[in-house]
């Protein structure tokens, strides 16, 4: 006698890919909440979406064309870090800057495995960085330690604000269609007060990119929301953070254009 055996289904869910914003405001809030987020995917997504936004923008020109205000970011995004409790992160102003790079992330990379962080800091009077989990922070030059975690010593000085503080510091590698980006993401755990005044950081979460074009250079995107007592209204403090940032991306060109 035949034997028919009963045919069983298996259905496999399929997971859904991970989707990003693709306008900047938004997307810049979820870059930094995928810097630890498990699935790499998302972060892919995110960085996808931002090379594709940048492809319409001139890296080269003045920097009003290339800086944004941002919206706040909010306790979402913050869900992996220690951030000062006490603080409302509605209240803190955003703004970023993109700019084009005439190197690779790893040579970028590089520069951020010195203990020594002062010639890359134009508005800093003192940056030493610790490597929490290596002792020798070289081998994340080649993703053979992956993801890097960094404690900064520095002294913050521009015309608005004066202080002490120690800055959080992640980097990680992610991939694109045109090599790996470097990804680094920061913070503050606690009010830092300033060094004269009333000036203080109440706040501060910033993200770093270093893009890839696959042709030995690409594009820096930095973002930076914080809070800080100042003497300065809303719209000079935007103007200086702008201003600021600008300056640490053209200085990292520099470095490495000097040691060539």
């Amino acid at each position: 006698m035949i034997r028919y055996l009963p045919v069983v289904l298996v259905l496999v869910a399929c997971k859904k890919p991970p989707e990003a914003p693709a306008e900047l405001d938004e997307l810049s809030r979820y870059l930094y909440g995928s810097w630890g987020a498990e699935d790499a995917a998302e972060r892919e997504v995110g960085i996808a979406n931002l090379i594709t936004f940048m492809a319409d923008v001139d890296l080269n020109g003045n920097v009003q064309d290339r800086s944004w205000e941002l919206t706040p970011i909010t306790e979402a995004e913050l869900w992996d870090i220690n951030w000062p409790q006490e603080r409302n992160p509605a209240d803190v102003l955003g703004v970023s800057v993109a700019r084009e790079t005439d190197f690779e992330p790893a040579d970028h990379a590089g520069l951020q495995i010195l203990a020594d962080q002062l010639e890359l800091e134009p508005s800093a009077s003192a940056y030493t960085r610790r490597f929490v989990e290596v002792s020798d922070p070289s081998c994340f030059v080649d993703g053979s330690c992956d993801p890097l975690f960094t404690e900064n010593d520095v002294t913050r000085q521009n015309a608005l604000i004066s202080v002490d503080f120690v800055l959080y510091k992640d980097f990680r590698w992610v991939e694109t269609e045109n090599g790996d980006a470097l990804f680094a993401r920061s913070y503050v755990d606690q009010v830092w007060e300033g060094n004269s005044g009333s000036s203080r950081i109440n706040q501060s979460y910033s993200c770093d990119l270093w893009i890839p074009d696959g042709q030995g250079g690409g594009f820096r995107y930095q973002t930076l929301w914080s809070e800080s007592d100042t003497a300065g209204s809303d719209a000079v403090t935007i103007a200086v953070l702008k201003s600021s940032i600008d300056n640490i991306l053209e200085t990292g060109d520099e470095v490495l254009a000097a040691a060539r």
